[in-house]
């Protein structure tokens, strides 16, 4: 259900009522286009937000992103939209921002799931925000399909009433799940439910088991290392052409960020703005941070403009660097993916230290699924801007000597394979 930001004035509608919306929904769209849409100049030139309240990739956030094209065509008056995703809370978080934020004007859509209408309904105590005073603008099909393992020995609809023993994993009873858990109790079925899935990202090996985690961020770091290579015949020319290329290159991908992260027009899943609240209501990221705040994992289009545009274009600045500080930032540039390799398990090891030194015990949270997976931060551990760069400075200088025995090694050495270390 997808909702805009409007006041309802009339009688308020009782929870009840909305199981029944999903039978009447599908057929308001071309309802919703002759009426709310209608006035052309109200929309012309005007930009729509649409908030998805789940993280990006989900399939909230695709569907919107689906139908995002066809809205700028078919919306009279033709507004440019933006798919906005705020995740947190199973809905919660995202819905109470909309509720809190948007201006009831048209201009903001909240694009979300029963996931949002279930808390509502079993009024928590977390949901900020009234679904009786949003107005419905339009609806997607919605059907969940159920798998059942030819294992269990159920072939037809039939024998799952005979069928003991059946395991169904849900995300959480005030989610998605509830219509597949009520039909459970009004069919009489003989199925347990294991709640507390994360979602669509890891699977549990087993009701007891470990998490399995699919790292798809590291495809787009593959590109990225075999341009690094392809790039690095320029670097073998003569320096005056050499200098010429890396500042066209550099300063034309950082021109192509400010360009399409200022405009919001690709490249991001996560558009940025000015002002406002986070979700939880506390004040927003200054512009200039969110500006910045690209996605990393998976790397973005922007966030590698943002990063490589700058580092190529510096280059011909830097090769002509010297002294005791120009030699020491050469060291780690000698041996980057050593130095990669090596940090990770450093910065882990002094996260051990500090928690034991401000807890007074290592944090079990240090053991958690990272990086992803894990579960929020156990209270007190969150580190201050000031510890978070001291332990960066004490990392970069624990690592230089190693490196310098490696860049050392590498100096000495032929073998092919220390040249992609």
């Amino acid at each position: 259900m997808n909702f805009e930001r409007h006041q309802y004035h009339g009688k308020a509608l009782h929870p009840g009522t909305l199981a029944a919306w999903a039978a009447v929904l599908a057929a308001l769209l071309p309802l919703w286009a002759g009426s709310a849409f209608a006035a052309d100049p109200h929309y012309k030139g005007k930009e729509i937000e649409v908030v998805v309240p789940f993280a990006p990739g989900g399939a909230a956030e695709v569907g919107a992103r689906f139908l995002q094209p066809f809205l700028e065509k078919h919306i009279p008056g033709n507004p440019r939209v933006i798919v906005n995703p705020r995740p947190g809370g199973a809905s919660i978080l995202g819905a109470n921002w909309f509720a809190q934020n948007a201006k009831p004007d048209g201009t903001t859509i909240l694009h979300t799931t029963s996931s949002t209408a279930h808390p509502y309904m079993l009024e928590y105590p977390q949901v900020k925000y009234d679904l009786t005073k949003m107005r419905v603008g339009y609806s997607l099909s919605f059907g969940p399909v159920m798998y059942i393992s030819p294992k269990t020995g159920v072939k037809t609809a039939a024998d799952l009433k005979n069928a003991k023993g059946l395991i169904y994993g849900g995300i959480g009873a005030a989610a998605s799940d509830l219509p597949t858990l009520l039909s459970f109790e009004v069919l009489k079925l003989d199925v347990k439910a294991v709640l507390g899935f994360t979602g669509r990202g890891p699977i549990r090996l087993g009701e007891q088991g470990p998490n399995l985690i699919v790292l798809y961020s590291i495809i787009p770091w593959i590109g990225v290392m075999a341009a690094g290579y392809a790039f690095g015949a320029a670097l073998t020319l003569e320096p005056q052409r050499r200098n010429r290329i890396c500042l066209r290159v550099g300063l034309g991908a950082t021109a192509l960020f400010l360009v399409l992260r200022g405009l919001n027009l690709y490249g991001d899943p996560v558009p940025w703005s000015a002002g406002g609240q986070r979700p939880d209501g506390a004040p927003g990221m200054p512009a200039v941070l969110f500006f910045l705040n690209t996605t990393k994992y998976p790397a973005s289009l922007n966030f590698l403009l943002m990063t490589l545009g700058p580092t190529i274009a510096l280059i011909p600045l830097l090769e002509r660097a010297r002294g005791a500080l120009a030699r020491w930032v050469t060291v780690y540039g000698r041996v980057p993916f050593f130095y990669y390799v090596l940090h990770i398990p450093l910065i882990h090891a002094l996260a051990l230290v500090v928690s034991k030194i401000r807890l007074g015990a290592v944090s079990p949270w240090l053991f958690a699924n990272h990086p992803m997976g894990s579960p929020g931060p156990p209270e007190g551990y969150v580190w201050s801007l000031g510890l978070l760069y001291a332990m960066w400075a004490v990392t970069i200088v624990l690592l230089y000597f190693p490196c310098r025995w490696f860049a050392g090694l590498k100096a000495r050495r032929n073998e092919w394979w220390l040249r992609y270390l």
